[in-house]
Protein backbone atom coordinates (compact mmCIF):
# COMPACT_ATOMS: atom_id res chain seq x y z
CA UNK A 1 0.00 0.00 0.00
CA UNK A 2 1.31 3.22 -1.05
CA UNK A 3 1.22 6.19 1.53
CA UNK A 4 -0.08 9.78 0.24
CA UNK A 5 2.13 12.31 1.47
CA UNK A 6 0.21 15.66 0.30
CA UNK A 7 -2.82 16.02 -1.61
CA UNK A 8 -3.70 19.63 -1.61
CA UNK A 9 -1.90 22.91 -1.69
CA UNK A 10 -2.34 26.12 0.01
CA UNK A 11 -1.83 29.97 -1.27
CA UNK A 12 -0.49 32.41 0.84
CA UNK A 13 -1.92 35.79 -0.48
CA UNK A 14 0.09 38.15 1.53
CA UNK A 15 2.97 40.27 0.69
CA UNK A 16 6.02 38.87 2.67
CA UNK A 17 8.73 41.24 0.86
CA UNK A 18 7.77 43.99 -0.75
CA UNK A 19 11.27 43.54 -2.71
CA UNK A 20 10.11 40.32 -4.36
CA UNK A 21 8.43 39.36 -7.24
CA UNK A 22 4.50 39.02 -6.25
CA UNK A 23 2.26 36.70 -8.56
CA UNK A 24 0.08 40.12 -10.03
CA UNK A 25 3.29 41.08 -10.91
CA UNK A 26 4.65 37.59 -12.80
CA UNK A 27 0.76 37.50 -14.82
CA UNK A 28 0.56 40.39 -15.89
CA UNK A 29 -2.28 41.96 -18.09
CA UNK A 30 -4.75 39.66 -18.37
CA UNK A 31 -7.35 41.46 -20.87
CA UNK A 32 -7.95 39.18 -23.56
CA UNK A 33 -6.62 35.90 -22.20
CA UNK A 34 -8.15 33.11 -20.61
CA UNK A 35 -5.42 31.44 -19.26
CA UNK A 36 -1.51 31.16 -18.78
CA UNK A 37 0.39 29.67 -20.86
CA UNK A 38 3.03 26.80 -19.94
CA UNK A 39 6.08 28.98 -19.89
CA UNK A 40 4.17 31.45 -17.35
CA UNK A 41 3.16 29.22 -15.07
CA UNK A 42 6.19 27.13 -14.53
CA UNK A 43 7.84 30.19 -14.11
CA UNK A 44 5.25 31.04 -11.58
CA UNK A 45 6.50 28.05 -9.74
CA UNK A 46 9.72 27.96 -9.92
CA UNK A 47 9.88 31.89 -8.22
CA UNK A 48 6.58 31.16 -5.73
CA UNK A 49 6.02 27.72 -4.83
CA UNK A 50 7.88 26.64 -1.62
CA UNK A 51 7.35 22.97 -0.29
CA UNK A 52 9.42 23.75 3.11
CA UNK A 53 10.10 26.65 5.54
CA UNK A 54 13.65 25.99 4.67
CA UNK A 55 12.85 27.30 0.72
CA UNK A 56 10.46 29.96 1.86
CA UNK A 57 13.18 31.69 3.60
CA UNK A 58 15.95 31.25 0.95
CA UNK A 59 13.18 32.63 -1.92
CA UNK A 60 11.35 35.45 0.39
CA UNK A 61 14.35 36.40 2.45
CA UNK A 62 12.01 38.21 4.50
CA UNK A 63 13.13 41.44 6.39
CA UNK A 64 11.86 43.45 9.27
CA UNK A 65 13.66 46.96 9.41
CA UNK A 66 14.55 48.98 12.05
CA UNK A 67 15.21 52.29 12.66
CA UNK A 68 15.26 55.01 15.85
CA UNK A 69 12.43 57.71 15.35
CA UNK A 70 13.73 60.97 16.98
CA UNK A 71 10.44 62.58 17.43
CA UNK A 72 8.97 59.56 19.72
CA UNK A 73 12.17 58.37 21.14
CA UNK A 74 11.69 55.41 20.52
CA UNK A 75 13.13 52.22 18.10
CA UNK A 76 10.77 51.55 14.95
CA UNK A 77 10.00 48.22 12.88
CA UNK A 78 8.05 47.89 10.00
CA UNK A 79 7.79 45.38 7.22
CA UNK A 80 8.20 47.95 4.73
CA UNK A 81 11.77 49.78 4.07
CA UNK A 82 11.18 53.42 5.72
CA UNK A 83 11.86 56.03 2.10
CA UNK A 84 12.50 58.75 3.85
CA UNK A 85 15.56 57.98 5.43
CA UNK A 86 19.27 57.84 4.64
CA UNK A 87 20.76 54.23 4.21
CA UNK A 88 23.16 54.33 6.99
CA UNK A 89 19.76 55.37 9.53
CA UNK A 90 17.90 51.52 8.67
CA UNK A 91 19.30 48.71 10.01
CA UNK A 92 17.83 45.58 7.92
CA UNK A 93 16.76 42.56 10.39
CA UNK A 94 16.75 39.20 8.27
CA UNK A 95 14.14 36.84 9.46
CA UNK A 96 15.76 33.99 9.72
CA UNK A 97 16.40 30.97 11.97
CA UNK A 98 19.26 32.40 13.24
CA UNK A 99 17.44 35.20 15.08
CA UNK A 100 16.17 34.34 18.97
CA UNK A 101 12.53 34.74 18.17
CA UNK A 102 12.72 32.08 14.87
CA UNK A 103 15.30 29.95 16.22
CA UNK A 104 13.01 27.03 17.67
CA UNK A 105 12.79 23.78 15.98
CA UNK A 106 10.09 23.83 13.16
CA UNK A 107 8.30 21.03 12.00
CA UNK A 108 6.45 21.29 9.12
Amino acid sequence: MEIIQQTNRTILFEEINPEKLDLLTMIGDTKGIDSLDDGKIKEINEKLLVKSFDEFLDKFAPVVYSFYNATNQKVMYTLKKPENLPEEYITEIPVNMSNDPFSINWTL
